[in-house]
């Protein structure tokens, strides 16, 4: 929602017209240019990254899914170490 905002915002010295709108329309592009950037960047580049690492680390959720059967096992047997208290 910002972004749209900040990008909305610049859209009209994108759009100038007049005396000095040469500099107003080159501030523009490169402010809507920049916020495309950023929100491309923060949404697609940032997770794929972030999933490559995982990957990469063993942290990915597909592997602790696959840790997690052994859990299971020991859970099992929490109650019955209980009862032997």
């Amino acid at each position: 929602m910002i972004s749209l905002s900040a990008a909305a915002g610049a859209l009209r010295l994108l759009l100038a017209s007049g005396l000095g709108a040469g500099s107003r329309q080159s501030i523009g592009v490169v402010l809507c240019g920049g916020v495309v950037f950023s929100t491309l960047l923060s949404l697609l580049v940032v997770p794929l990254a972030y999933e490559t690492a995982a990957r990469w680390t063993g942290a990915h959720p597909s592997r602790q899914r696959a840790r997690a059967g052994t859990h299971r096992q020991d859970a099992a047997e929490l109650p019955k170490l209980r009862r032997n208290t």
